[in-house]
């Protein structure tokens, strides 16, 4: 089956499905989790909890740095030969992952200091040493477009170790228990993971210098990348656990990842287009680039705007579900939900970037976008605290989609028309905002007037795109959810 949007038919569409699924079973595993946890232990100890979870994140992006975006790259192309490729890639990563530990315990005191957790290092050593050759498996995985195996493994790999916290978490409050559970999950996936690569046939291979010396120089390009995405999902919040303690990282966290959770549509497709990017870059058809650029945003746009809108009348209520402490967050929540609206243009514009050989563009970008991304934090955070770090996220957001989306017009053959893509979803959203602030007047229950504003969003998305013409965003979802 082919559609519209999806040149490689039901094949593509299917591997979106597993992602998509994936993804949403994650960002539910993840606010259920942080529910609990506000609930049963408050905004500090939620706080200190992502902090440890962040600098792991970070330890196992600096143990990669972006070779293994370089390899997913080699492998998705033709008349390579893979087992040198995974060879010379293996051996770069031991010695990246060789530094780091020895930086982890080097710094080891200090870790455990800032992240508040006694014998954090030992934890977060053990969980990136494990969890970085998870992270070599996924790549292998997605190379070969075996997408359902790397989202199951991806899922599982989130449920195991939050549901594991949960249950220690009945027995003992201590946060240690976290980290316990962390490092368990990694060993069990890691095993898992080993026994699913056997089945490739790989065989080793000595190291290529050759090779080697292609992967570091894609490496470059990409590990900006990588630490760009860490700069703005952590730099604000290790900043704001500097200046303002670890109750103000719990509050700032949870609205991040309701922020977040509205993106599991677009990450789901910018995951499962990069590979085909490549081969098609490769192969000089960039009219199916474009072609699929305009649907991935409409999409990636789906869920954030009629958010955005819907928390402009009920933000308060939606953090007080959490904890009454809060709703000192919810001018936060407006401003990451409206930075939401260009993260995914930011995300998509560095793949087309790198799947068809600017890699250097990109990489002047990335740089550009962390270091204004740190310093509008540590303005900001100073003067506005937590809205001042959402208000540094969204501006970086914003001024660096810009900048990609420029370059692309200017010096690309693709198309990329992003209003036209979302017209129909921002007419549908101003009137559902119209609908939810009319139903005010009446008292109605604020979650019986967001059901009401969403049911009137989607209707007139569904009306404006029939009369368009256009294929039906609520049919692909559903069509998709049904494969």
């Amino acid at each position: 089956m082919r559609t519209k949007y999806f040149p490689q038919g039901a094949h593509m569409l299917k591997k979106f499905s597993y992602l998509f699924i994936s993804n949403l079973g994650l960002k539910f595993n993840s606010l259920i989790f942080s529910f609990i946890i506000a609930h049963w232990q408050g905004a500090s100890f939620l706080g200190a909890m992502f902090i440890f979870l962040s600098v792991h994140s970070f330890g196992l992006v600096l143990a990669k740095l972006g070779l293994f975006y370089s390899l997913e790259k080699k492998l998705s192309e033709v008349n390579i030969d893979k087992n040198k490729y995974i060879s010379s890639a293996f051996a770069i990563n031991i010695a990246l992952l060789a530094f780091l530990l020895l930086i982890l315990i080097i710094f080891s005191p200090y870790l455990d200091s800032y992240i508040g957790i006694n014998n954090a290092t030992v934890a977060l050593g053990f969980s990136v040493l494990l969890g970085n050759f998870i992270n070599f498996g996924y790549a292998i995985f997605k190379s070969n477009l075996q997408f359902e195996l790397f989202s199951k493994l991806q899922f599982f790999r989130d449920f195991l170790f939050r549901a594991l916290s949960i249950i220690l978490l009945f027995y003992t409050s201590s946060i240690e228990v976290v980290l316990i559970s962390k490092v368990m999950v990694e060993l069990i996936l890691l095993i898992y993971t080993v026994i699913k690569v056997s089945k490739y046939n790989l065989s080793w291979s000595s190291p290529s210098k050759a090779i080697i010396k292609e992967l570091i120089e894609l490496l470059r390009y990409n590990s900006v990348l990588e630490i760009r995405t860490v700069t703005f999902n952590y730099i604000d919040i290790w900043m704001i656990n500097f200046f303002l303690g670890d109750f103000y990282v719990g509050l700032y966290q949870l609205v991040w990842q309701i922020s977040t959770g509205v993106l599991i549509v677009g990450k789901a497709l910018i995951g499962v287009t990069f590979p085909y990017f490549s081969r098609w870059s490769s192969e000089g058809k960039y009219d199916k680039i474009s072609k699929y650029t305009g649907f991935t945003i409409k999409l990636s746009l789906f869920m954030p705007l009629p958010t955005l809108f819907l928390s402009l009348t009920y933000s308060n209520e939606i953090m007080s579900f959490f904890g009454e402490e809060f709703i000192r967050a919810s001018i936060v929540l407006i401003i990451l939900l409206f930075g939401s609206l260009f993260r995914p243009l930011q995300e998509i514009t560095s793949k087309l970037l790198v799947s068809t050989g600017k890699a250097k563009i990109s990489y002047r970008i990335s740089v550009f976008s962390g270091l204004l991304n740190i310093a509008l934090n540590f303005i900001l955070i100073l003067l506005l605290h937590i809205e001042g770090a959402a208000l540094a996220t969204t501006l970086s957001n914003i001024i660096i989609a810009s900048i990609s989306i420029f370059y692309i017009k200017k010096h690309s053959p693709i198309e990329f028309k992003a209003f036209k893509a979302v017209k129909s979803n921002v007419m549908a959203s101003i009137i559902m905002l119209l609908t939810i602030y009319s139903l005010q007047y009446f008292n109605f229950f604020w979650i019986v007037g967001s059901i009401i504003g969403l049911i009137m969003w989607l209707t007139v998305i569904m009306v404006i795109e029939k009369r368009e013409g256009s294929e039906n965003v609520y049919d692909f979802i559903t069509r998709s959810l049904r494969k």
